[in-house]
C-alpha cells in the first residue's frame, strides 16, 4: 500500500503563491497544493488530461510565514494536507498502489518521509473548513492533548512529533544511556522529546523545565490526560541545582537553547561529573568545543546546516586538537609563530613543537618563553628531516584532531580553534582554512592566493561568523601542496596510513595531501580565515638544488598508491604531476634542468603505461613549460614501446633519479 508523508516549508521572501504537486504527468496532477498569500487561502486541486478540475479552498489558519511545518500525508487515494491544529482532506483520482508519482514544487522545499499507513492523519469526516487535532501518533501509540491547548502549542507538537522525533529516537538509541539518569528536558511547549525519554528509559527520571505557570499546566495536562506518572516539571533554580549537585548518576539535558539557559552551569561541572553528561540540543549559535567536552555524548544542532555529532571518544584520544610544529633551527621565526596558534580561551587546542635536533637553541627558546602555559610543549629528537618531525609529532599527540604547521610561518586569531569546531560540526576527515603569502620585501606584504579567484563564486554558509565553502577534493589536488593549513582527524589519518615518508628531506607533503585529500572526497574550507605562508631565501624550496628529485620519487609513490587503491580518475594528478614538474624546472639550477625533465619525462610514461596514454593529451602537454619536456616524453616513450601496458609499470623505480645519484654524478660531470 502506498503510504508516505512529504514536509514542506514555505521559503522565504515575497512570493504570491507557492505550490506543491504530485504529478504522473505534466497532463495529469492528481495533487495540487497551493498557498496563495495575497487571498490568505489554501487551495487543493487536480489536473486531468490537461484540464484542471474545481479547486477546493480553505482560509489559512495563520500568515504564511507563521505556518511553519505542512504536512502532506498520502494513502492510497486519500491526501491530509496539515497545518498547525487543522486538516484539509483531499481525494485522489487514482488509487492503484503502482502509481509512479513525481513531485512538483514552487518558492518552498520538501522532504519525504515514508509512514505507516495507520499513522498518517488523514480522516474520514473531516469537515470542509478542517478537523482539530487532539491527538497525535507518537511511536505507534496515541497521544492525546488537552481540549483546551492553543493551536499554535498543538501545531508545535505535532511539528516536533514528525520532524525531529526519529532524529531524538536514533539518538537515545546509538547512545550508552540507561541505569541511573536523570533528562531535563527544557521544551516544555513541545515536551514530545520528554515523553518519548518516558517511554525508551523507564529508569530514567524525567524532568521538564518549566519557567512559567502556563507550561507546567499543559505538561501536567498532557500527563493526565495519557497517564503519565513520571513525568515532573522543575524551575531553573531546580535545574541548576541538579547539575550542581555531587552524584556518580548520568544526566542528559535536552531541549532548546540549553548551553544559553543552563550554559554557566554546565562550563562549571567537574570533568569526572561532566563524564557522565549528555546533550541533546538546538542552539542559535556555534557552541565551541571546548565548552561541549569532557561529556559522555552530545548532538547539538545549530541551524539547518551544522551539527556536531559526538559519541564517546576512544580512551586514547582527548577531545581536542593538537598543532605539531616541525622546527629545525628555526629561531628567527618560531616564537612568532607559537604565539600565533594559541587560541584565546582554548584550553583544548594545544601545540606541539618538535625540535629536530636544531642547533641554534630554538627549542629552548620556546621552552623558556611558554613554560608557564600548559598549552606549549616542546619535544625533541635527532635531526631526520620534516617528515620525520610531522610524524613524531603525530605520536606524541593524544588528541582527536592534528594540524601540522612550518615553522616560519604564522596565521590568523583563532584560526586553529575555528577550524577544529568546524571539524566537530561537520564531521569531516579534513577541513581547511584559506592562505597567502606573506613576503616582508614586498610592498604589499600579504599576496592572496590563486583561491581567492578560483572559489570566488562558490556559494558561503555562516559558521560563527566566518563564511564556509564546501570544495571537491578534485579542485585542490592540482594544487601546491598546502597540509599546513588544514586540520586533520586523526582516526582517519589512521585509517589510511597517512604519514610523511621519512626516506626524503623534501617535499614530503606532496603525498601526504594527495592521499588525505583523495580519501576525504571533499572538504569544508574558511577562506577568510588565513595561513601565512612566509616566503625568505632561506626556504627550501628556493634551493634550486638537487633535493627537487625527490620531486620524482613523490610521483611514483603516488603511482603505487593508485594502483594498490584502485584510482580511477588519474586526470587531475596528471595535471599536479605536470605543475610541479614547471614550478621546478623554474627554480632548478642549470645544470640540473635536463637530467630533471628526463626523470620527471620517465615517471610520466610510467603513468601512462598504467592508466592510459590519452592522459597526456595535447591539452595537458601544452600545459608544460619548457620546450625540451615534449622531446624527452617522446624519447622514453619510444624507448618503451616494446613492453606492454599494465599495472606492474607502478613498480617499475629509475635507478638513477635520487638527489644523492645526482651530486655524485653531477661531480664526475664536473671532475671530467
Amino acid at each position: 500500500m502506498r503510504a508516505c508523508r512529504y514536509l514542506i516549508r514555505l521559503n522565504e521572501g515575497d512570493w504570491p503563491d507557492a505550490h506543491f504537486e504530485l504529478r504522473r504527468s505534466d497532463q495529469e496532477r492528481l495533487a495540487h497544493v497551493v498557498v496563495r498569500r495575497a487571498a490568505g487561502r489554501l487551495g487543493i486541486n487536480f489536473m486531468q488530461d490537461g484540464t484542471w478540475g474545481e479547486e477546493v479552498s480553505f482560509p489559512l489558519p495563520d500568515a504564511p510565514e507563521d505556518l511553519g511545518l505542512i504536512l502532506v500525508d498520502v494513502v492510497r487515494d486519500r491526501v491530509a494536507v496539515t497545518l498547525q491544529d487543522q486538516i484539509f482532506p483531499f481525494r485522489m483520482k487514482a488509487s492503484r498502489d503502482d502509481l509512479t508519482l513525481h513531485v512538483a514544487a514552487k518558492n518552498l522545499t520538501w522532504q519525504l518521509q515514508a509512514i505507516e499507513p495507520e499513522a498518517a492523519l488523514a480522516r474520514e469526516g473531516a469537515s470542509a473548513e478542517g478537523a482539530a487535532i487532539r491527538e497525535i501518533r507518537l511511536l505507534g501509540e496515541q497521544l492525546r492533548l488537552p481540549q483546551d491547548m492553543p493551536r499554535k502549542r498543538i501545531g508545535a507538537m505535532m511539528h516536533a512529533s514528525t520532524g525531529g522525533a526519529q532524529t531524538y529516537v536514533a539518538y537515545l538509541c546509538s547512545r550508552a544511556l540507561g541505569g541511573e539518569i536523570t533528562v531535563i528536558d527544557l521544551d516544555p511547549a513541545e515536551p514530545v522529546n520528554a515523553i518519548l525519554a518516558a517511554r525508551l528509559l523507564p529508569r530514567a527520571r524525567i524532568c521538564v523545565l518549566c519557567e512559567a505557570p502556563e507550561d507546567a499546566r499543559l505538561v501536567g495536562a498532557i500527563s493526565r490526560e495519557n497517564g503519565f506518572d513520571r513525568l515532573q516539571t522543575i524551575s531553573l533554580r531546580e535545574a541548576r541545582a541538579l547539575l550542581a549537585a555531587p552524584s556518580d548518576g548520568q544526566i542528559l539535558l535536552q531541549g532548546t537553547d540549553v548551553f544559553g539557559k543552563l550554559g554557566t552551569e554546565i562550563d562549571a561541572m567537574p570533568s569526572a561529573r561532566r563524564a557522565g553528561l549528555h546533550l541533546f540540543s538546538n542552539e542559535a549559535r556555534i557552541v565551541p568545543g571546548n565548552r561541549v567536552f569532557p561529556c559522555a555524548s552530545a548532538r547539538i544542532s545549530v541551524g539547518p546546516d551544522w551539527c556536531l555529532n559526538h559519541e564517546t571518544a576512544p580512551a586514547a584520544r582527548r577531545p581536542g586538537l593538537d598543532v605539531a610544529i616541525a622546527a629545525y633551527n628555526a629561531r628567527d621565526y618560531l616564537l612568532d609563530c607559537t604565539r600565533s596558534l594559541l587560541c584565546k580561551g582554548r584550553d583544548d587546542i594545544r601545540i606541539i613543537v618538535v625540535d629536530d635536533g636544531s642547533s641554534d637553541g630554538c627549542g629552548n627558546l620556546v621552552a623558556e618563553h611558554f613554560g608557564n602555559d600548559p598549552r606549549v610543549r616542546v619535544v625533541r629528537k635527532p635531526n631526520g628531516g620534516c617528515a620525520s618531525a610531522r610524524n613524531y609529532g603525530q605520536i606524541c599527540s593524544d588528541a582527536s584532531h592534528i594540524a601540522f604547521v612550518d615553522a616560519d610561518d604564522f596565521v590568523t586569531e583563532n584560526f586553529f580553534a575555528d577550524l577544529y569546531d568546524l571539524a566537530l560540526y561537520t564531521g569531516h576527515e579534513v577541513v581547511q582554512g584559506g592562505y597567502d603569502t606573506f613576503d616582508e620585501t614586498r610592498r604589499d606584504v600579504y599576496l592572496p592566493s590563486y583561491e581567492d579567484t578560483d572559489f570566488a563564486a562558490y556559494p558561503r554558509r555562516d559558521f560563527a561568523g566566518q563564511p564556509v565553502i564546501e570544495i571537491k577534493s578534485r579542485a585542490l589536488i592540482k594544487s601546491q601542496p598546502s597540509i599546513w593549513r588544514r586540520v586533520y582527524r586523526r582516526d582517519f589519518l589512521e585509517a589510511e596510513a597517512a604519514t610523511f615518508p621519512e626516506n626524503v628531506r623534501a617535499y614530503d607533503d606532496y603525498i601526504f595531501q594527495m592521499v588525505t585529500l583523495t580519501a576525504a572526497g571533499r572538504l569544508f574550507s574558511m577562506p577568510e580565515h588565513r595561513y601565512h605562508y612566509r616566503q625568505h631565501p632561506a626556504q627550501d624550496i628556493k634551493q634550486g638544488d638537487e633535493r627537487h628529485f625527490h620531486m620524482i620519487h613523490m610521483f611514483h609513490m603516488l603511482l603505487r598508491r593508485s594502483v594498490s587503491e584502485g584510482w580511477e580518475d588519474f586526470r587531475p594528478y596528471c595535471e599536479s604531476v605536470v605543475d610541479c614538474i614547471n614550478w621546478s624546472t623554474e627554480i632548478l639550477r642549470p645544470d640540473l634542468i635536463t637530467a630533471f625533465l628526463a626523470a620527471g619525462a620517465r615517471a610520466c610514461v610510467a603513468i601512462a603505461k598504467v592508466h592510459g596514454a590519452q592522459l597526456f593529451d595535447a591539452e595537458l602537454m601544452a600545459r608544460v613549460q619548457h620546450p625540451d619536456f615534449r622531446y624527452h616524453y617522446e624519447r622514453e616513450s619510444a624507448a618503451l614501446a616494446h613492453i606492454e601496458d599494465g599495472l606492474f609499470w607502478a613498480q617499475v623505480l629509475p635507478h638513477d633519479y635520487h638527489p644523492d645519484m645526482i651530486r655524485m654524478r653531477q661531480k664526475m660531470l664536473r671532475a671530467t
